[in-house]
């Protein structure tokens, strides 16, 4: 992928940005019709949710457990994309118990791409993480980026991949190959860069992350490391 930005390959992803443009500014509905809290907040995690009844209060819980402290830093933005088990009342529980920090948006099912944008259009806070339902993150997480943040456009740390109480595997890039993950999790965001580079996810096609990852790497962000784990993967 480091090949591929730097070469003139890429101008159909340039291209590709007036398109994000359009899908960012056609969430402004999303703005007016979903009350948010007033107050900022810290962190902002957004959570794409089709179908995850088995396995998304696990990550729930382990946002609200984090040691940098929930209910003053965090804001959860859950977007149930159209799921048809019993994930968005699961989801409504939670929004239910912690109203100033949780919101729930349920959609029609459109994909993660379209659950995603949703959630940045109405995110709050000051820095920007993605998380996956059926994973779960380390309680140190969130607190472990933000001690890397200082004049980052975001923060890139590694993953351990798990299946049940088992390990499989763990990788966290060294800088010299920043660009070697695509997720885009595992990643804090400054949000504010975030928004000016009108990037969002790319709707109606597969490896959305991969595509995510190359127009941002195409704005020369500064990129920090952070060398840990505590993004969990899980390998269904």
């Amino acid at each position: 992928f480091y090949r591929l930005i730097q070469s003139d390959k890429v101008s159909f992803i340039a291209e590709d940005i007036d398109r994000c443009k359009e899908i960012y500014a056609g969430f402004d509905k999303l703005v007016k019709e979903n009350s948010l809290p007033k107050d900022k907040f810290l962190f902002t995690s957004i959570m794409a949710v089709y179908n995850m009844e088995n396995y998304l209060s696990v990550m729930v819980d382990s946002i609200i457990g984090q040691t940098i402290g929930f209910e003053k830093n965090i804001q959860l933005i859950i977007v149930d994309d159209g799921s048809t088990d019993n994930s968005l009342s699961i989801c409504k529980s939670y929004e239910e118990k912690y109203p100033n920090n949780i919101t729930v948006i349920s959609k029609e099912n459109g994909g993660v791409s379209s659950a995603r944008n949703a959630g940045i259009a109405l995110a709050r806070g000051e820095y920007l993480t993605f998380v996956d339902s059926d994973d779960t993150i380390a309680e140190d997480y969130l607190h472990s980026l933000i001690r890397a943040a200082d004049n980052a456009d975001y923060v890139q740390t590694g993953f351990t991949r798990f299946t049940g109480q088992q390990t499989l595997s763990r990788k966290c890039p060294d800088y010299r190959h920043r660009f070697t993950l695509t997720s885009a999790c595992m990643r804090l965001y400054n949000r504010q860069w975030l928004t000016n580079t009108h990037v969002r996810f790319y709707e109606g096609i597969i490896y959305e992350d991969v595509l995510f990852s190359a127009q941002l790497w195409q704005q020369q962000p500064r990129i920090h490391i952070v060398n840990g784990y505590g993004y969990h993967y899980r390998v269904n």
